[in-house]
Formats: structure tokens, sequence, C-alpha cells
């Protein structure tokens, strides 16, 4: 090999294993229980929620001009389904970037007017295929790092901690999770975006020992319906190795997104109650999820009529 060739090569090495290596960090801002992130679709700069639940990128239809696509819809909880429109972007997370990104545009009006800010869109996991999150909301931080299919240690400063590895499957774009609950399995999809946990109506009795009941409680799926829930807090949920505190649940129909999503049947989604315990890894390319343990933060649970 020519001296330039061999130059040019060694260079062109490092600068792959240099963007092998990169680990992107991000704040993140919390407005109730959502997950922000900022980002820049085209040349607009603002906020986007991760948001797992959702498998594309989603622009909101108040900023953004799109086609329709009689191709794609979007499935909501509870709230049927929608034809897209769609739009071809140039997109960015701090120095990650996707020169031509197809996304979805969708009204995010409710989240704007019950958050009170303004939201640009929406982070599906499909943006994600390729790298692994590390979601720290004891530190308001994300980090992502594109990877290759081999697990690597590029969070070494956290294998002090106790942990567990869930290899997961995928119902849409959420990783499906297996959790126990005193000998009942469950298959909970894990939502980022999701502000409570929700499980189905079915699971309601299975698990009444296990539940701390509260008064009902407002849901809302994507579109403008407001339905009145059970709640309360679940106990006892294991999984792999570790052991969740209570969490606030709300007991709903999961009917519609599997029926209209392909992938195992779910029984709910664990969404911030859930993803506020631990140090979240979430390995897209490798399909496992690695969790730490934090230390717990006290958990009031007030009985009904107290």
């Amino acid at each position: 090999m020519k001296p330039m060739i061999g130059l040019f090569m060694a260079l062109l090495v490092c600068a792959i294993v240099k963007a092998e290596q990169t680990v992107v960090a991000l704040p993140i801002q919390l407005v109730g229980n959502l997950i922000l992130v900022e980002g820049k679709a085209d040349h607009q700069r603002g906020w986007f929620v991760l948001d797992t639940g959702a498998s594309a990128l989603v622009l909101n239809s108040r900023y953004f001009k799109g086609k329709v696509n009689s191709d794609l819809t979007v499935t909501g909880i509870s709230d049927g389904t929608t034809n897209l429109e769609t739009k071809w972007v140039k997109f960015a997370l701090g120095d990650l970037s996707w020169s031509r990104q197809q996304a979805a545009i969708l009204s995010l009006e409710y989240i704007e007017k019950t958050k009170g800010v303004k939201i640009l869109g929406l982070l599906g996991s499909h943006l994600f295929w390729r790298h692994e999150l590390l979601l720290d909301l004891q530190n308001n931080t994300l980090q992502i790092k594109r990877v290759n299919r081999s697990a690597d240690t590029w969070y070494a400063h956290l294998s002090a901690l106790p942990r567990t590895v869930i290899p997961f499957r995928m119902k849409g774009g959420m990783p499906i999770l297996n959790i126990d609950v005193e000998g009942h399995g469950l298959k909970l999809g894990l939502d980022t975006g999701a502000e409570s946990n929700l499980l189905a109506n079915k699971t309601f009795q299975a698990l009444f020992n296990n539940l701390t009941p509260e008064e009902v409680a407002a849901f809302r799926g994507i579109g403008k319906k407001i339905r009145i829930v059970p709640s309360g807090y679940l106990r006892d949920v294991k999984v792999g190795s570790l052991y969740c505190r209570p969490m606030k649940t709300l007991f709903t129909d999961m009917n519609n997104i599997n029926r209209n999503l392909s992938g195992t049947q779910l029984d709910g989604i664990v969404g911030y109650e859930f993803l506020r315990q631990f140090f979240v890894s979430i390995n897209f390319r490798s399909r496992k999820i690695t969790l730490w343990e934090l230390k717990p933060h006290p958990v009031e649970i007030i009985a009904p009529g107290k």
C-alpha cells in the first residue's frame, strides 16, 4: 500500500471509530410527566417529546405542513386510527443529525394547551433504530450513542449499581417488557411518552390484591376524548431481578392498540412512573433494555377518603 493511501485509510478508520464512540448528551426538560428534549426540524428549533410509544418522528401540524399519505395511519390507545400527512425533513438532536427523515404530521394542540408549552413534535423510536438511549431522570439527561450490534460499556460509571438486563421484542415502535406482579405475568409496552402507567381493564380484578385503589382519574389518548377510568397504586411489581416502588396506574381499554398494531398482545404500558425509578438504557440494535436501580424516593400513598 502506498504511504498516502495508507495514511488516508488510517484517518478513515479513526473517523469511523470516533463516530461510533460519540455520545450525544442532551438536557431534559420535564413538563408534568412529559420528557422534553430540544431538537431542530428543518429551520425550526424547539421542544420535542421523547415518545417510544410513537414509531415515527411526529411533527405538530400547527407549525409544519405535509401531504396526505394514504398508506399510513396513526393508532392511539383508545381513539381509533387517523390518516396521516407526511413530510421529509432534515432533523437534528444536538450533534446527531438525520439528513432526510420522513415525519408524520399530527395535531399536538392538546399537549400544548394542557402543558402551556410550545411542542414541535414527538421523537418516535424509529429515529433510534441504530442507537442506544441512556435515560437519567435523576439528573435530567438523555445520552444517545450510535452502536453496532454488540453490547459495549460506555456507561461504565453505572457498573457498581444493581442492574437487570432484559431482551425485548417490539409492538409497533414500543419495546415489550415482561413484568411479574406476584405470579401474574404481564406484557407491557415501554412508552417514554406516557405520563401514567396504563393497564388493560381485564387485569383490574386479577391485580386487585396488589392495588391501593384511588378514586377514578381522567385519561386522554391522541384525540380529544377524555375518559374517566379506575386508578390506584400498583405494588409488588418485579422487572427482571429488580422490584419497583408502588406506581400510579390507570386501567383502560387496550383493544384498539392491540387490534391495530402488529406484535404481541399487550396487557398495558409503562411510562414516567416506571422510568423515574431507574437509569434506563434502551439499545434498539441489540434489542436489550438495561435497568440500574436508583435510590428510592419516598412515595406517600393516601387511601381514599383521607
